[in-house]
């Protein structure tokens, strides 16, 4: 590949999970972080299902922290989404429960 770049490493991320590829999209998730990209909305939707399924909670944790630092959060309904789904496939519902609450938005659907 020529030039990466976060959407490049997304692409990756992405098709690695759907393939449920999960310790490989792990590890190209720690990469992407160690040569100092930083995750957006569609990293982070991609890989918090990728922790759940392995049992990463701690990996999905650290990731909850960094969409509330760096303000995925208050700016993404997908994000809160993905989160909330972490959180119950990890059997910590209060914890989704909290993350639905605290959301700034939510999507209603009728």
């Amino acid at each position: 590949m020529g030039e990466r770049s976060v959407i490049s490493w997304n692409t990756m991320i992405s098709c690695l999970a759907q393939s449920r590829r999960d310790k490989d999209a792990l590890e190209l998730f720690r990469e992407m972080w160690d040569q100092g990209y930083e995750p957006d909305e569609a990293t982070v939707v991609s890989i918090l299902p990728v922790c759940a399924r392995i049992g990463e909670v701690d990996i999905g944790k650290w990731v909850h922290t960094y969409v509330e630092s760096s303000g995925l959060y208050r700016d993404f309904v997908s994000v809160g989404n993905a989160l909330i789904d972490f959180y119950s496939k990890c059997g910590e519902l209060e914890r989704a429960l909290e993350v639905f609450k605290d959301m700034p938005q939510k999507m209603w659907f009728l």
